[in-house]
């Protein structure tokens, strides 16, 4: 294999991350290289909480096992390098393997009579019609792939998932249920080794794109759209209106218009979906599309508006019995009313405590709340959704739940089917739509997104933030949530001004 000297680089390493996203685009990886890491935020935070309790679990699963040392890397990898030697060494667990430029890290090798098995451990669900990801074959082929330039003998390759039909025993309200069925393990040698072998076909090659003193030149590619450098480190930055801004645009279709680049200059013959061609209309424009039938919805709405909005948290390892893994537990509730147009608003605040098991209460609390009459306004399916599970967890109060379930009003489609606006980059987000239309942004709150707020509540319950951090927390906690309720009171207001 050659060998490459790493230019203008801030990481020493190419690590699994940025290895796959080179196998999209060279450039995607080589910038991840020469980027800072991450900040560490609390979605991180819990992310890495949760991934290392899974951990924890999954090795109790495995069985009894040396946990080796994982940083720095350089020795690391010559620990682990000797615990593979030791042939006392029957089960390994966070084994750092290094072959130049190119460092994994396996979740676990068990010895085999003459080889190793190769075990990778994820915190998502099993697959409920037995398919496994591609993202998590392509996860166990690139530590197989280094584990072989490393000269280790890989006979079987495992991957260990949640169970998704494990359910969390009566153990008690803050206890983390242990059983046996937590996990499955799936046997996927034969794509993994598929994987592996593309992989290191590829390896000089990305190696060289993301090491190499000169740089790949750069392409539209159907990956850009998630790429985090695009808008502002690559070509993004001259492409205002990129094509697959356009909403719910396939690879396939996407493929087609791809030479255009811009939306700006796609020909007016070329084929979309209704909802498509608005948005296409507005940048083609520059001016919002406004549709008289799409706002009539508006009319539906009796007042008195409750505008709702639920915080939630869905832990990958439950935390109540009858759980399962991920199931949605909502734990925060933000309620603006207004008895009419251009009235003035009350506001109700719910923020469970979360040493406990709220849930109930926090139901009873919200019944009260909403009253008995009144459209409940809300911005996309999610409240209905947790309405609905809730109802289902709560038998004897499913009827009042369901009678709130039928007073929902969803305000997002009216920016689908009635009012696109060029700005909104053909997204629908409230986050999104808001600042378009008043000006106001989430950019001055410390808890800014859904992500962060089930984050915050999470390491508060499991004990990651201390007790006297926790007044700070939640009083983040409900001016986010405050501010989402108000947002679509402010929507509502536009909305109606809009329609005349």
């Amino acid at each position: 294999m050659a060998v490459y000297v790493l230019k203008l680089s801030v990481r020493e390493h190419i690590t699994k991350a940025i290895f796959l996203n080179a196998c999209q685009c060279t450039t995607w990886g080589r910038l991840d290289l020469m980027s800072e890491p991450e900040p560490m935020t609390p979605a991180l935070e819990w992310q890495f909480w949760m991934g290392n309790e899974i951990g924890r679990r999954a090795r109790a699963f495995l069985g009894a096992g040396e946990l080796l040392q994982t940083a720095p890397v350089g020795q690391a990898a010559r620990l682990s390098q000797a615990a593979v030697q030791d042939p006392e060494s029957n089960i390994l667990f966070e084994v750092t393997l290094q072959s130049g430029a190119f460092v994994a890290r396996a979740d676990g090798l068990r010895r085999q009579l003459d080889g190793w098995e190769l075990v990778e451990v994820k915190s998502s669900k099993s697959p409920e019609d037995g398919k496994v990801r591609r993202d998590h074959i392509e996860d166990v082929a690139y530590t197989l792939f280094v584990a072989r330039m490393t000269g280790l003998t890989v006979h079987k390759c495992t991957l260990v998932l949640l169970n998704r039909d494990h359910t969390a025993a009566a153990t008690g309200d803050k206890s983390i249920p242990n059983g046996r069925d937590m996990f499955v393990a799936v046997d996927v040698t034969d794509a993994a080794c598929r994987s592996a072998d593309v992989f290191a076909a590829r390896a000089d090659e990305i190696a060289g794109a993301l090491m190499g003193a000169i740089a790949p030149a750069p392409e539209l590619i159907y990956a850009c759209r998630l790429c985090p450098h695009f808008a502002d480190k690559c070509i993004g930055r001259e492409i205002p209106d990129p094509v697959f801004d356009i909403p719910r645009l396939s690879e396939k279709a996407f493929e087609e218009i791809r030479g255009y680049e811009r939306i700006s200059r796609i020909p007016p013959h070329t084929t979309f979906t209704p909802i498509q061609q608005r948005y296409i209309d507005t940048v083609w424009s520059g001016a919002p599309w406004l549709g008289k039938h799409g706002l009539a919805a508006l009319d539906r709405v009796v007042w008195p508006a409750y505008y709702l909005d639920f915080e939630g948290i869905a832990p990958a390892v439950p935390w109540f019995a009858g759980q399962q893994p991920y199931d949605v537990s909502p734990f925060q509730y933000s309620i603006h009313v207004r008895s009419g147009p251009g009235a003035e608003t009350t506001h109700y605040e719910y923020l469970a405590d979360p040493g406990l098991d709220w849930r109930r209460d926090l139901v009873e609390a919200l019944l009260r709340d909403l009253g008995s009459s009144g459209s409940i306004v809300v911005y996309s399916a999610y409240e209905r959704t947790q309405l609905v599970a809730l109802a289902r967890l709560f038998p004897d109060l499913a009827a009042h739940i369901e009678a709130c379930v039928a007073r929902l009003f969803d305000l997002e489609p009216l920016f689908k089917h009635g009012y696109v606006h060029p700005r909104f980059r053909g997204r629908t987000s409230i986050k999104v739509v808001l600042p378009v239309l008043t000006g106001q942004t989430y950019e001055d709150l410390a808890i800014a997104d859904g992500l962060t707020a089930a984050a915050v509540f999470g390491l508060m319950r499991t004990g990651s933030y201390t007790a006297e951090s926790h007044a700070e927390h939640r009083a983040d906690l409900l001016r986010y949530c405050a501010l989402d309720t108000w947002a679509m009171v402010r929507l509502h207001e536009e909305v109606m001004r809009l329609s005349g």
